[in-house]
């Protein structure tokens, strides 16, 4: 059993979510909400966008992964990390 000891030296030294990936600054900042998008080209159909959304922004219809919510978006990222075939952008 491991456990992590806070020490003034490494306590910020695990990286956060947002840091262990580049992300663009959301484009829609007046509106205050993400905007979501799905290259339909690249998109492989495998609908694990629509399995790890905990906002449920995405849906799987007749194969295809299409966006349902886009302004419920958090921006948790948790979709793009996911997605095997990098079609989802968020920004």
């Amino acid at each position: 059993m491991s456990r992590r000891i806070d020490h003034p030296d490494t306590a910020n030294a695990w990286p956060s979510r947002k840091d262990r990936i580049d992300r663009p600054e959301t484009a829609d900042k007046d509106k205050g909400r993400a905007i979501v998008r799905i290259d339909a080209d690249a998109c492989e159909d495998t609908g694990v966008c629509a399995m790890v959304c905990p906002e449920g922004v995405f849906v799987l219809r007749q194969g295809h992964a299409h966006v349902v919510k886009p302004t419920a978006c958090t921006e948790c990222w948790i979709c793009v990390e996911n997605c095997v075939s990098g079609a989802i952008a968020i920004g």
